[in-house]
């Protein structure tokens, strides 16, 4: 967000258009899609509208179930001696929202109402029983004109949130997510319907403000005490209560319906009058309506977000479990494979590195009989094949791939034609531990992974991706010089095994020879004196851990890396869906949490003068 456009920086605008940009983009989970579009529909619909340009009158949002009384609370409010709000004796007549201003302020409504809702005006006429009917978008807004309103509200009917038509309950989520000030109608039907709490305590459990009207009450005395419980219930109490005593011309339209101050509920503010007609005329609280409710959208939105993130990533727990399931069949052939083969050459030449570096004279003397070291070499692996098996004693990166290839493949796969009986029981294995997950993987990912035709074709296509596998020599001979180079200068031995190397670097052909021999060391005289954990001067130079701990580092990261490798060649298609539902699910979970800590900033910011600034910047818009 920019600091020079003070607009932007309290309004949060630019943070408004990352998330919704970020929401319009995602690809959330089924599960999560109806929670992802209710909080892009508070950002699109309230917040960015509110940032763009600071609205001076509040909405009023008529709100409660089905045959509380709704529509004809709205008529009573008007003034006028004409019902504006077509309504009926069973309720549930009117499917969109309705909504009226003072004429005075229509040009000022329809300018903080765009971007809220999908307005159509009316002028002064009310709707028609068709239009409140017609099916339409949940954010359809008839409004109207009424001289009787009070100036800066406008106030808006909403069909029954608890009604049989999901149009209904859309319509009424959609003005709740919006509404400065909510007007909340309880009969003794419904005050302690699970449903309607749970609906009224979403509405304003962050914050926005509300006021109770129970209607149809017997007597004050229970109106207060239903009322009382409602908001109990609810979780927040109201600005104020009112209660209508039961009136059966109500109905039939020969009565207006006169919410009268219910004592003892709520702040019940002074000076505002005795019927709620009264207390919105005098309440002059359209600023601090819009301030509250701009706060507790924001409020609304982190919890949305940290919602999102968690069940985002609650989302990709089987596709997980179906990973870590299907990577432990197959770690085990990987890591007796990593464990059986050791790459000497890059270890000897980090000690001998090291050991170069630290002293000129023993440099010198080393190189000086290099055609003798060539000499010795070759005669070493003549020698060392009649004591020991080829495989155990692997140097350079051909003969360590092609040796690590053929463990991989296991018995009666040397010919390179199809499987080995190996690879196939793992096939298998992997096969049966997806399915345990149906969900985790998509049928057509398994039946291009397990077809019967793969099962001849696991061998070659295991060779050619084992054939584009690195051997990391390099990085591992400099991990290897460093381990060495702090353990030298931690044990302080360094000038035993200097004479030591030097001097099995300058031994006869012979004595060479049967020293490595004897020994079962791998490898060139270099290589014997850097691999031989049981030779004295070595041991206490460097120490059999120390060894022992640079060849565990070393299969442990190739044990990881011919676990991937094994888990593409059986099952392409199925690790590329996971490995996509699990990274797209780790950055969107991160993402999110982003946002909050960005929104949680910006409230931080906003601090408690939030109201004196939105209005000291509303003079230019």
């Amino acid at each position: 967000m920019s600091d020079k456009d003070p607009r932007v920086d309290i309004t949060g605008e630019a943070l408004l258009q990352e998330l919704e940009s970020f929401m319009a983009a995602a690809a959330f989970p089924g599960a999560l899609k109806e929670r992802a579009t209710s909080a892009r529909d508070r950002v699109v619909r309230d917040l960015l509208p509110r940032a763009r340009k600071p609205a001076h009158c509040a909405v009023v949002g008529i709100v409660g179930p089905n045959n509380s009384g709704k529509s004809a609370l709205f008529n009573a409010l008007l003034g006028t001696s004409r019902p504006l709000s077509p309504d009926s004796p069973t309720g549930g007549f009117t499917r969109v929202l309705v909504g009226a201003v003072h004429p005075d302020d229509l040009q000022t409504a329809v300018a903080g109402l765009e971007g809220r809702f999908d307005l159509t005006t009316l002028g002064d006429r009310g709707p028609s029983s068709e239009e409140v009917q017609a099916e339409g978008q949940p954010e359809r807004l008839l409004l109207t004109t009424d001289a009787g309103l009070p100036r800066g509200l406008i106030l808006i009917d909403t069909p029954d949130f608890d009604s049989v038509y999901s149009g209904n309950r859309r319509a009424g989520e959609a003005l709740v997510r919006t509404a400065d000030l909510l007007v909340v109608v309880a009969t003794p039907h419904t005050y302690q319907n699970r449903a309607v709490i749970e609906f009224l305590g979403s509405a304003v459990g962050h914050g926005r403000q509300y006021l109770v009207v129970y209607n149809q009450a017997q007597s004050p005395e229970l109106a207060r005490a239903h009322a009382s419980k409602l908001c109990a219930d609810i979780g927040l109490p109201p600005l104020d209560g009112f209660f209508c005593l039961h009136d059966a011309r109500v109905q039939s339209h020969e009565a207006w319906l006169e919410p009268t101050r219910l004592d003892g509920l709520g702040e019940s503010v002074a000076g505002v009058g005795d019927t709620l007609r009264d207390w919105l005329l005098s309440s002059q609280g359209a600023p601090a309506f819009i301030s509250r409710a701009q706060a507790a959208s924001w409020a609304a939105l982190a919890e949305d977000l940290r919602v999102l993130g968690d069940q985002w990533r609650r989302a990709t727990l089987g596709p997980r479990d179906a990973r870590m399931r299907l990577l432990g069949r197959l770690r085990p052939r990987a890591e007796s494979t990593a464990r059986a083969l050791f790459p000497v050459e890059p270890f000897r030449e980090a000690l001998q590195e090291q050991l170069d570096e630290r002293s000129s004279f023993h440099r010198g003397v080393r190189y000086l009989p290099n055609e003798l070291g060539a000499w010795i070499r070759t005669g070493y692996r003549a020698v060392a094949g009649l004591f020991r098996e080829e495989t155990s004693a692997v140097n350079g990166r051909d003969k360590f791939r092609a040796t690590e290839l053929e463990r991989l493949l296991g018995a009666g796969s040397a010919s390179g034609r199809g499987s080995s009986r190996a690879l196939d029981e793992l096939w298998e294995a992997v096969h049966e531990e997806l399915e345990h997950e149906p969900r985790a993987v998509s049928e057509a990912a398994l039946g291009d992974d397990f077809a019967r035709e793969r099962a001849g074709r696991l061998g070659p296509e295991l060779r050619s991706l084992h054939k584009g596998l690195s051997v990391p020599f390099d990085d591992f001979r400099r991990e290897c010089g460093e381990s060495i180079s702090q353990e030298l200068e931690d044990r302080g031995v360094e000038a035993g095994l200097q004479w030591a190397y030097t001097a099995l670097r300058l031994l006869p052909p012979a004595a060479a020879i049967s020293v490595m021999a004897l020994t079962g060391v791998a490898g060139d005289v270099g290589a014997g004196v850097a691999y031989l954990v049981a030779e004295p001067l070595l041991d206490r130079a460097l120490g059999p851990e120390f060894i022992l701990g640079v060849h565990e580092r070393w299969w442990k990261q190739r044990r990881e890396t011919l676990t991937t490798l094994l888990a593409q060649t059986l099952a392409p298609h199925s690790v590329a869906e996971l490995e996509k539902v699990l990274n797209e699910g780790e950055v969107a979970a991160s993402r999110l949490q982003g946002f909050v800590s960005e929104v949680a900033e910006f409230q931080e910011r906003l601090g408690p003068g939030h109201s004196q600034i939105v209005r000291a910047n509303d003079g230019g818009s």
